[in-house]
């Protein structure tokens, strides 16, 4: 009588989760190495996001907060996007990634190759593909959660004491920015999930390998040799041992492909943040954005948040007194500036004003504005709807500073023009490589109107570029941006600006002095309360501050792209000594001797370091000669100057050489401890 199907029911057709778990807690126990290498690149991976992570989050709380401390407003209202920023952002993103993937991949298609025929005899006993990958998914899971954990909690403490050095360069910028970095979990959460995409991507194809490949194959599975015979007579080596270490490194082609790629990519990118670094113009950026040896202006000047925009943001006459009275100055000049409280004095120019929209501060204070025909963002008005522009008044010593593009260039004649008060010069602030912009022709008439009466008419005589310090202060135009935003920039006399406003402000004095009296001036001029100083040797101070932050940040991130490189070189190495321990033991039966079985290890160490010098070190130079120079030749980034440097590529070099050298030898002596019979007796 059949009672049922009596097909036999396999062990592993059932509820196997307790034994494939099991298994993987036996194979996770005794592979230690793999483990420790795994763990150590896991980490170094996670780490790079965490740090990275933490200082962009960083940055971004502590200048936010600033910009709320002083202006009550919130930085992301009106902002637009920073396309740079965020290419800039995804290449390093894509880059940590391709990195950590081959890395850990490498890692794990080792560790699958060497467990290959335990997969093997598990497929035999019917094991399933599914089940074969819980078993190494399992191992990569455990591995994962330590590597990323701990790269999480390191990579938060290296990005918190790297902080202070990017907002002690940044102070510059955002005046009394100081660090705030409260706990914020998106650290973590961003890290996190890279890390864990890029541990994810790295160990699909070495887990593939080992759920698919078939119980034959696995027990007869061993690293081909790629070094086809045709190709044998192509290399003639005097020396025997030193051909069998070339053709080692051929077993496996993508494998040893793969470890010269990852340390290419390492050597590149250290060697290109040591040139960017290095390329920091410090007299390029001095010269370029002062034209005196002080500029002395209140704290907001000196801010990228506030600006020069009210006249409560004056230098008194008092502090310009005392300045002259206690330091030799040398060509000083009051530059006059008009503010948002300058809405009686208005200029028409020949453009219509369209749109306009009238807003109130917190302070109840009214900000007039509207659009100006054919440009593109608004400009602030006055009383009669008419634009504020950016108007300055100057003392003739500041006329020798300007660089003449267009009409009248005689410093004599121009200062004659100037004091009649019948012309003006139209100004474009840029910084180096940029184009200037003018918005008025030569002789072009424009009408100053005063209450909304027409109060006088002048003409443009010439147009010059300046510094930044003759609009605002060295390297900042917030205030004059939110004053005469898209309209024309004048300068005028002293006389007739104090004619022309009532109770004038004064931006800021300017003056040179000689070297012997610098450190004095310095001295006497930090003693003053009311008011800050920019200097070229400040200046200076402060592109240096930002070579170290770029040597800190790029060294942070090229050490670890380094070590992760060196680890996976090491682990290479490593590994194959020990695949190879009963080949060595046959070698040393024939009689080959222990000192040449060290040899044979180190020259291979040896030939991949050979490789990796040969195409890393003149692809970096092709870098840094061809690339580098063509994304920093921009407008925005134009005080660097590119210079590719060797040195750092013969210290690389240097350091992986030394590793081949050692990690061959220490690990070969490590690992033949036992007997010749004992290691002819494992089975491959």
């Amino acid at each position: 009588m059949i009672r049922g199907d009596t097909t036999m029911t396999w062990p592993f057709e059932n509820d196997t989760s307790a034994i494939t778990k099991k298994l993987a807690q036996r194979s996770f126990k005794a592979n230690k190495l793999r483990n420790i290498v795994a763990v150590i690149a896991i980490v170094l991976t996670s780490m790079l996001f965490t740090s990275v992570t933490t200082l962009c989050v960083g940055a971004i709380q502590s200048i936010q907060t600033t910009i709320l401390q002083i202006r009550g407003t919130s930085p992301s209202t009106g902002t637009s996007v920073n396309w740079i920023a965020i290419i800039a952002a995804l290449f390093f993103i894509m880059i940590f990634v391709i990195t950590g993937y081959l890395l850990i991949r490498n890692i794990f298609e080792i560790s699958v190759v060497q467990e290959i025929k335990k997969y093997g005899l598990l497929r035999t006993i019917g094991t399933t593909e599914k089940q074969i990958k819980r078993i190494v998914y399992k191992q990569a899971f455990w591995l994962s959660i330590i590597g990323i954990s701990i790269g999480l909690i390191l990579g938060y403490i290296v990005g918190i004491l790297m902080l202070p050095w990017i907002l002690n360069f940044m102070k510059g910028e955002y005046h009394n920015l100081s660090v705030n970095l409260s706990f914020n979990p998106i650290i973590f959460v961003v890290a996190g999930i890279f890390s864990a995409i890029t541990v994810w991507v790295s160990i699909k194809k070495p887990f593939k390998i080992a759920a698919t490949i078939s119980p034959i194959e696995a027990t007869r599975y061993y690293e081909k040799d790629n070094y086809h015979s045709a190709n044998k007579n192509r290399l003639s080596f005097k020396n025997r041992i030193t051909e069998m270490a070339w053709r080692n490194l051929r077993r496996n082609s993508k494998r040893t492909i793969f470890i010269v790629l990852s340390m290419i990519l390492c050597i590149i990118l250290l060697n290109s943040a040591i040139a960017i670094g290095n390329s920091v113009d410090v007299k390029k950026y001095v010269s370029s954005v002062t034209s005196f040896d002080f500029v002395v202006a209140s704290p907001n000047t000196f801010s990228n948040v506030q600006g020069f925009r009210f006249k409560d943001d004056s230098v008194s006459n008092e502090i310009i007194s005392d300045i002259e009275n206690n330091i030799p100055v040398l060509n000083g000049s009051r530059i006059y500036k008009n503010t948002l409280d300058d809405v009686s004095v208005t200029y028409d120019y020949g453009s219509l004003v369209t749109e306009v929209l009238d807003e109130y501060t917190e302070d109840n204070h009214l900000i007039r504005s509207g659009m100006v025909d054919g440009r593109t963002y608004p400009v602030k008005l006055g009383v009669d709807y008419r634009p504020l522009c950016n108007i300055y008044g100057v003392e003739k010593s500041i006329l020798p500073k300007l660089n003449f593009i267009e009409g009248e260039t005689d410093i004599q004649q121009l200062t004659s023009y100037l004091e009649s008060g019948n012309y003006v010069i139209e100004i474009s602030a840029i910084n180096p490589n940029e184009s200037p912009e003018f918005l008025c022709p030569l002789n072009q008439e424009v009408t100053i109107y005063k209450d909304g009466l027409p109060y006088k008419t002048v003409s443009v005589i010439a147009r010059a570029v300046v510094d930044f310090s003759l609009v605002e202060s060295p390297g900042k135009n917030v205030g004059y941006t939110d004053v005469g935003g898209d309209c024309p920039i004048f300068y005028m006399s002293n006389e007739m600006f104090v004619e022309l406003y009532n109770n004038p402000a004064i931006m800021s004095y300017v003056f040179d002095v000689e070297k012997e009296h610098f450190l004095p001036a310095t001295e006497y001029i930090n003693s003053l309360p009311t008011v800050e100083y920019a200097s070229s040797e400040t200046l200076a101070q402060t592109m240096n501050g930002l070579k170290q932050t770029i040597f800190i940040i790029g060294g942070l991130i090229g050490f670890l792209l380094g070590s992760i490189g060196l680890v996976n070189f090491s682990n290479i190495i490593i590994t194959g000594i020990i695949n190879r321990q009963r080949e060595f033991a046959t070698l040393e039966s024939i009689g080959m001797t222990k000192k040449q079985i060290n040899k044979l290890t180190v020259l291979e160490g040896l030939f991949y370091a050979f490789l990796i010098c040969v195409m890393g070190l003149p692809l970096s130079l092709i870098v840094a000669n061809t690339i580098l120079p063509t994304f920093f030749n921009q407008p925005d980034l134009w005080l660097f100057t590119i210079q590719p440097t060797i040195f750092p590529l013969i210290l690389e070099g240097i350091v992986i050489c030394v590793v081949a050298i050692i990690v061959p030898h220490v690990s070969f002596r490590y690992f033949r401890k036992t007997s010749i019979v004992a290691r002819l007796r494992v089975v491959e």
